[in-house]
């Protein structure tokens, strides 16, 4: 929101913060690069589900 152009004062309200150094706090983060970490821990996990799903399809089409 603070990218966007919303001024302090207007975050405060709209985030019912009254503490400065919160807000302060929010504004450092790049929600790209926090996409990006938490995509990273879960990479494995897809990959995995992926390939698991590609053998069961496979399965299936034997069995049909």
């Amino acid at each position: 929101m603070h990218e966007s152009g919303i001024r302090h004062l207007e975050l405060r309200y709209l985030t019912a913060h009254t503490a400065r150094d919160i807000l302060n706090e929010y504004v450092g983060l790049d929600p790209k690069t926090e996409m990006r970490k938490h995509y990273d821990r879960c990479e494995t996990l897809l990959r995995l589900i992926e390939q698991r799903a590609q053998r069961l399809a496979a399965e299936m089409r034997c069995v049909a």
